[in-house]
């Protein structure tokens, strides 16, 4: 019984933290990483991937960042057409 309540209490404080942190936005992806300094959470090349705050590039008066240094170089390879409607996908 005593286990049980144990449970009980851990998933309802766990329940209620990731509660206040949805009401406070934390969980959302955000439009700028804030302590990174960059305008994407995800990267512009593969966007399945989180970005390293250690690989960024500046664009258009934007800090831009990505997953790897290889990516930054495919990036660097981009038209500019290119580079703005991958970074939208990866901004909004």
């Amino acid at each position: 019984m005593r286990t049980k309540c144990l449970f009980a209490l851990a998933g309802g404080i766990a329940g209620v933290i990731v509660g206040a942190c949805t009401l406070s936005g934390c969980a959302s992806t955000p439009k700028d990483s804030g302590s990174m300094g960059v305008v994407n959470a995800n990267c512009p090349v593969n966007p399945n991937s989180r970005v390293n705050e250690s690989v960024t590039t500046e664009w258009e008066g934007q800090r831009v960042g990505f997953c790897c240094a290889g990516c930054k170089s495919k990036w660097t390879a981009r038209t500019a057409e290119e580079k703005r409607s991958s970074l939208a996908k990866v901004t909004n």
